[in-house]
């Protein structure tokens, strides 16, 4: 039991297999925090940018970046 995203790259090369045909919804969350002063630093964006783009691309099952 995993979170699908976090485990796609692997299911889709073979090392780990879905045994069932039943995917369940989670009830996780996942959160960007940093002080509100850092918002609008370059490196804070960025980093922030990459990990909104990587999230969506999980969620729609497609890579972005490599790791």
């Amino acid at each position: 039991m995993s979170e699908s995203a976090l485990v796609a790259t692997d299911i889709a090369a073979g090392r780990l297999v879905r045994p069932f045909d039943v995917v369940l919804p989670s009830a996780a969350g996942y959160y960007v925090v940093y002080p509100t002063r850092s918002a609008d630093r370059r490196k804070v964006k960025v980093f922030r940018d990459w990990l909104f783009a990587e999230a969506e691309a999980a969620t729609e099952g497609r890579t972005v970046g490599s790791r």
